[in-house]
């Protein structure tokens, strides 16, 4: 069940635009997935219960610090799941998949926001099980 104080504890989903998903692995087990953004970067965090997340180091193709524009941080990511269940694709060699956006703007606030480029990437990760 859902109890909204609990909820409120979770760090980091005061973010609009935070999504999450789950990757089914090998042995049956859930593991969840949260893009959020990590500097000029999207970043992936995982979670075994989907209220605990940690930072797995791997950040997204993002706007590189040197280039020369006003539009270099990362805000409202999101990512694709499959038909909008929160699974994420599993392909045929065992790898999952995701097409992930991100607006880049100076600041998330007005006007800046209005004045955004959107990024796009694919995301490919290999999960092992240990």
């Amino acid at each position: 069940c859902f109890d909204y104080n609990d909820a409120e504890k979770v760090r980091g989903f005061e973010q609009l635009g935070t999504q999450t998903g789950y990757m089914i692995l090998d042995d049956g087990t859930r593991l969840f997935v949260r893009i959020t953004f990590s500097g000029n970067s999207p970043a992936l965090e995982f979670s075994d219960d989907g209220l605990v997340w940690y930072m797995a180091g791997i950040s997204l193709s993002g706007v590189s610090a040197d280039v020369d524009t006003d539009r270099k941080n990362c805000y409202f990511c999101g990512f694709s799941t499959i038909n909008g269940t929160g699974e994420i694709e599993r392909t045929e060699d065992g790898s999952y998949v995701f097409i992930y956006g991100t607006c880049c703007s100076k600041s998330p606030v007005a006007p800046d926001i209005f004045y955004s480029n959107v990024g796009r990437g694919t995301c490919s990760l290999k999960i092992t099980v240990k």
